[in-house]
């Protein structure tokens, strides 16, 4: 005579072996997931440093344009103090000229001009990718001093900064 139904350790068994294939999946999941937010941090750091350089390398190209300008024209003396006066369109981040006491409540992510040290200041995003030297200056921003002299102003950084173990200059 055949049994109409299976016996109960079967069906036990039958539902540990799910459970415990539903775990491992979940596991595997909660893997793939914790590595794709990682790699994605790490993509928005790479952004973050690409940002900062192309802020950097504007600053630069309109000081050597405007140092072309000023030669082409017979201007003489030094060019104004603030690089970011010499851009067409500044980035949305940038504060203006800030004293210390209004610099240490910017929000992150933000560009500002320091004209008691006469340095253009960032302040990261994320301070983890940034390591290095901050050249005695304090705090986790990174600074760049302002070097007029014969020809073009200059951005000479006032630390070793690495961000993400690029040198950032």
């Amino acid at each position: 005579m055949a049994s109409t139904g299976t016996p109960a350790w079967r069906e036990a068994t039958r539902a540990r072996s799910r459970f415990f294939e539903w775990g491992l999946m979940a596991g595997l999941v909660l893997v793939v997931l914790l590595t794709f937010m990682h790699q994605a941090q790490q993509v928005q750091g790479q952004a973050e440093l690409a940002a900062i350089k192309r802020t950097l390398g504007a600053l630069r190209t309109a000081a050597v344009m405007d140092d072309l300008q000023a030669r082409l024209h017979g201007r003489s003396g030094p060019p104004g103090a603030n690089p970011f006066d010499l851009l067409q369109l500044r980035p949305e981040n940038y504060l203006g000229p800030l004293g210390a006491a209004q610099a240490a409540t910017v929000r992150p992510g933000s560009w500002w001009f320091d004209p008691q040290c006469s340095c253009v200041v960032y302040a990261p995003l994320e301070t983890r990718w940034l390591a290095g030297s901050t050249g005695g200056t304090g705090g986790t921003g990174l600074r760049f001093r302002v070097v007029t002299g014969e020809g073009p102003l200059q951005l000479a950084a006032l630390g070793t900064y690495l961000w993400q173990g690029q040198r950032v200059d």
